[in-house]
């Protein structure tokens, strides 16, 4: 009787599992066309191609190994979700050596998923010209991934060994105008690597963000990102990694007014990025370097805004041109390209600028290349731009215009490819991951457009825009211009309760980068608060004390003046062993400023050791001995001291006993390094 319960048991059981949706585990061989929703898991081999219909989803679980023999596909006109982790990838890959599977096709499909994935062994080798001839896609498509009139989203997914180790393969295309599955392809890819393949992304009409990305040693003619044709909205291509070595251009849209965005390109036997052929791309905020034939090039009737962006190293920095091609299998629009260029610096470049009339046209419409600078840090000025004429007249010109310098940018360490601008009043250190202070301040820091938006930079910014490529963001460098307000979060030149409402809604945020993190801590709380508090100033033009003072230990206010004494002009403070910190609130400085020390009330006024630190100079010693202080300095703020040597102390200070004060004077140059945050010590030893 037990036995035929138990039976009975195991019968209900196993048809309650039948019911379920099919699900794969083990090592299990599957081809064909699925017939219900499925579940992928374990090491699962496809004999055949697989097709996936309008309707069923096909799941595969973290840890999977899809397998598959050669020339294998698999067709998506449902749905494919692929959820892999960190620590368990899934592994799109090949049975044995020698193998090469063909494709993963997205075919009107419904929105789909592939995160932390590995793809590899695809036979995806090809050619991108043969996408540039015009009308519906009548082809067979090459690469490893293809979505065709449909959506997918790719998180952390790794593209390698395409076909083969150090192939040509190429990885994913997007396309809308495919002519058996016409209509609107899209897809999100973020925080994916593609390694030592052929092209990373090719589009046609189609809409990518590519974020977040690392593109390295790219194989073949084709370029690592390559768009082609417009799309609503524009593709954006943002804060991506180019690193090399590398074959060919980076990214190249043509006729597709992407924008380019925060991205790091480090090199490149070609160009870095190419804007060709009839559209209106926006270049901003990217680092360019090292790129043999230039570093961007506009070309074929493009009209280009580049903005804030670095170009260093290149044979060109910017290269405005024709480059021909107008028949087969490219057939691009004749012409030279235009292009506005504001904020930038072009550093270090054999030609900064190199602008050439069309070797197709003739005084024609188009016939010419024409570029407008302004705000931007070009080295050799106006006289650096190559002008190249190529018919009987020259078409192209060069409109220079107001803000531009020709200056040292000061980057920070271009033998180590950081191109931060030089600071005192603070650089951030990508490695470290800090703000440090510099011996300098670059030429380029409030030095753009006035009409750019600087909001993202953080106080002090100077309400203006640095040059460059980090000028606009939250890592550009530091003002020596206290213009503003620390606490002023939305910009209104008054701290309220508008900035409060700005805190309230970034609480317990972390960053190092947050202008809510008011303090610098890498979190947004109390301390911040207290700091808006200080601030707090609903009346815009409302009068504020010229400098900000901080009592360190055994320091304090006089009995008899607290705060700012315009009569003397400074202020009176009480402690024997004893600090303050200081920094100016305001750029209009006053000549001298007093400090009238109280030692020891009741005692006769002596000071025996006092220090005066600066972020990259300090200053230390007997104010009444001898007449010199020690000097100390640094490069900046993350190294040791150098030093001492010795400087005379009226360079920088005067001491006098005055009743029962020692007044200590700071002159102009003292004065200028209270732009920063300065600390002062000092120790009457005798009490």
């Amino acid at each position: 009787m037990q036995r035929q319960i138990g039976l009975l048991g195991a019968v209900k059981v196993l048809l309650y599992f039948l019911a379920l949706p099919c699900t794969l585990s083990a090592q299990v061989h599957v081809a064909g066309e699925l017939t219900q929703d499925a579940t992928w898991s374990g090491v699962v081999t496809l004999e055949d191609t697989v097709s996936v219909p309008a309707g069923i989803v096909l799941k595969i679980e973290a840890g999977t190994i899809v397998q598959m023999k050669n020339a294998v596909s698999i067709i998506i006109y449902g749905q494919l979700l692929a959820d892999g982790t960190d620590a368990s990838q899934i592994r799109f890959t090949r049975t044995a050596s020698g193998i090469r599977w063909k494709q993963i096709r997205f075919a009107d499909a419904a929105d789909s998923r592939l995160t932390n994935c590995i793809f590899e062994y695809a036979d995806c080798a090809g050619e991108h010209q043969d996408y540039y001839v015009p009308g519906p896609r009548r082809y067979l498509y090459h690469e490893a991934i293809v979505l065709l009139s449909s959506h997918v989203d790719f998180e952390k997914c790794v593209f390698q060994n395409l076909p083969s180790a150090g192939g040509e393969g190429d990885a994913i295309a997007v396309m809308s105008d495919d002519a058996n599955y016409p209509g609107d392809s899209s897809a999100n890819i973020r925080a994916c690597r593609f390694l030592d393949i052929g092209q990373g992304i090719h589009t046609r009409y189609s809409y990518v963000l590519v974020e977040d990305c690392y593109f390295q040693h790219k194989n073949g003619d084709n370029d690592d990102v390559d768009l082609w044709g417009e799309s609503t909205p524009p593709c954006l291509i943002r804060r991506n990694l180019f690193d090399v070595p590398e074959h060919d251009d980076r990214i190249n849209p043509t006729r597709c007014s992407a924008i380019i965005v925060e991205n790091v390109i480090r090199g490149s036997d070609d160009h870095g990025i190419v804007l060709r052929d009839k559209c209106s791309p926006v270049v901003m905020n990217n680092v360019i370097y090292n790129c043999n034939s230039g570093g961007i090039a506009v070309e074929n009737s493009c009209t280009a805004l580049l903005v804030n962006n670095t170009i260093v190293n290149c044979p060109r920095g910017l290269r405005l041109f024709d480059l021909g091609r107008a028949g087969s299998p490219y057939f691009l629009a004749k012409g030279g390209g235009t292009a506005t260029i504001i904020n930038c610096i072009v550093w270090d470049c054999q030609t900064t600028i190199s602008v050439s009339d069309s070797q197709q046209l003739d005084g024609e419409r188009n016939a010419g290349s024409h570029i407008t600078v302004k705000y931007c840090d070009i080295e050799g000025g106006r006289a650096s731009v190559s002008i190249s004429q190529q018919g009987s007249v020259l078409d192209s010109t060069v409109t220079w215009l107001e803000g531009n310098i020709d200056a040292d940018p000061q980057f920070a360490d271009p033998a180590n490819r950081d191109y931060h601008l030089k600071s005192q009043a603070g650089r951030w250190d990508p490695k470290a991951q800090i703000w440090v202070q510099d011996a300098l301040t670059s030429p380029c820091i409030d030095a753009g457009d006035l009409n750019s938006d600087c909001t993202a930079e953080l106080w002090p910014h100077g309400k203006r825009i640095n040059m460059g490529a980090y000028g606009g963001t939250p890592q550009a460098s530091m003002s020596l211009s206290v213009a503003g307000n620390i606490a002023d979060l939305d910009h209104d030149d008054a701290v309220d309760g508008n900035d409060l409402n700005v805190l309230v809604d970034m609480w317990l945020a972390q960053g190092v980068l947050l202008a809510e993190d008011i303090d610098h801590d890498g979190v947004v709380n109390f301390r911040d608060l207290a700091k808006l508090a200080v601030n707090w100033r609903t009346d815009a033009g409302s009068e504020q004390e010229p400098f900000e003072i901080l009592f360190g230990s055994r320091a304090k206010w006089s009995p008899q003046y607290k705060g700012y004494d315009p009569n003397l002009p400074g202020y009176h403070i009480v402690g024997d062993i004893a600090s303050v910190t200081m920094r100016a609130r305001t750029d209009d400085l006053p000549e001298a400023l007093i400090l009238a020390i109280q030692t020891s009330p009741g005692m006769p006024p002596m000071l025996e050791g006092f220090t005066f630190a600066a972020p990259c100079v300090m200053l230390k010693g007997e104010p009444f001995k001898g007449g010199e202080l020690d000097y100390f300095a640094r490069a900046d703020s993350s190294v040791e001291w150098q030093g001492p040597s010795k400087v005379q102390t009226d360079t920088y200070f005067k001491f006098d006993v005055v009743g029962d004060e020692v007044y200590v004077t700071l002159l102009p140059p003292a004065i200028e390094l209270l732009k920063v945050e300065c600390k002062i010590s000092w120790i009457d030893w005798y009490r």
